[in-house]
């Protein structure tokens, strides 16, 4: 199912660089929402499938404390309504990719590019639902950020933090706004180094998750993830990307006026970015899961919307072409490292296949 939709959305934006497409918004909203329709029925899809669904269907008679409380208390107010499990995917499926979909939509003026990488990549994340929210209230802190709106971005990385505590990692952004690309450098390495102490960390965030009110240790992360990963693959993956794309933001700024994008979000949304490569080193060495949380904060939304600031800084079509099938290759090298690959195929889905059955994590 999700290779259905990145092929047709690759060739949707594929188009876009061959001229410019009208009725954009018709195309979006039909693609949109024929996404949210499969993506928000399946069943039995997904590594978290079996957490997510025993606290949902045991909400009423037990209380877990496990979770962060925005989430628990979101579910609540669903299940006044509904113990249908599927009816509260779907809802919650339209709120995650309505949000994180138009929102990267808009901010990059409708780049069709940006958007091919985001179906590329983000569905496979669908079932962590806690994550997926926070990236979604992430995707609004971005645009309230461009927007110079300081109470809007606190609200949304707040609200965010209260559904995955991972979030917590990105609010102080709003203040490095706009800094130049030395002091952008001197914090990525300052980070860098930081990031070989990052274990330590885990203490103070038991404390301020204590501080919200539920009972959780974060102890167990401590150790990375070197025996279930390949790290020379995995930088090298994240190199290529933030490199490539270095190279064509250079290049876009030497073919058209940078007014068109402003520079001052595009250093901005690359440093975002570049920081998946810290994560990752982070997720391997010092504290599992790390890469696979807030990569989708970085390395899939953020990445996102710098391709797409790039596609606007072109207008010709050779450049445009260029682009495409760089972010194909991303694409491809994705798809490439995937794991667990039966938790998606068959896909299963109440709308025509219910009866798949597979060993779920």
């Amino acid at each position: 199912m999700i290779e259905t939709f990145t092929i047709i959305f690759g060739f949707v934006a594929f188009i876009s660089t061959l001229k410019e497409i009208k009725n954009k918004h018709l195309i979006f909203w039909l693609f949109t929402l024929l996404l949210i329709f499969f993506d928000g029925l399946r069943w039995e899809m997904g590594v978290d499938w079996l957490t997510y669904h025993k606290i949902f269907m045991t909400a009423d008679v037990y209380k877990f404390q496990g979770f962060e409380p925005g989430y628990l208390f979101y579910q609540s107010i669903i299940r006044k309504f509904t113990d249908n499990y599927s009816v509260f995917l779907l809802i919650t499926t339209a709120f995650i990719y309505l949000t994180i979909y138009y929102t990267v939509f808009k901010i990059t003026n409708y780049s069709f590019i940006s958007l091919f990488y985001l179906t590329a990549t983000i569905p496979w994340y669908s079932g962590s639902l806690r994550n997926m929210i926070a990236a979604s209230f992430f995707t609004l802190a971005i645009k309230a950020i461009f927007d110079k709106k300081m109470l809007k971005f606190l609200f949304f990385i707040i609200t965010g933090i209260l559904f995955h505590t991972s979030l917590i990692a990105f609010l102080p952004i709003y203040w490095i706004y706009n800094f130049s690309l030395i002091l952008y450098l001197l914090i990525f390495i300052v980070l860098s180094v930081g990031s070989i102490y990052s274990s330590y960390l885990i203490e103070t965030l038991d404390q301020i998750v204590k501080f919200y009110g539920y009972n959780r240790s974060y102890s167990r992360y401590v150790g990375g993830n070197i025996l279930h990963s390949n790290p020379l693959l995995g930088f090298t993956r994240k190199l290529i990307t933030i490199t490539g794309l270095l190279s064509f933001t250079f290049l876009a700024t030497k073919f058209k006026n940078k007014e068109i994008v402003p520079w001052d979000k595009i250093k901005f949304i690359f440093f975002i970015s570049s920081l998946s490569i810290i994560f990752y080193y982070i997720g391997t060495y010092q504290i599992t899961n790390v890469s696979s949380r807030l990569d989708i904060y970085a390395g899939i939304i953020g990445t996102s919307i710098l391709i797409g600031f790039i596609d606007k800084l072109y207008s010709r079509r050779n450049n445009k072409i260029f682009l495409f099938l760089f972010v194909t290759f991303l694409v491809c090298v994705f798809y490439y490292r995937l794991e667990h690959m039966s938790l998606f195929h068959p896909y299963s889905s109440i709308f025509y296949n219910f009866d798949y059955k597979r060993n779920l994590f």
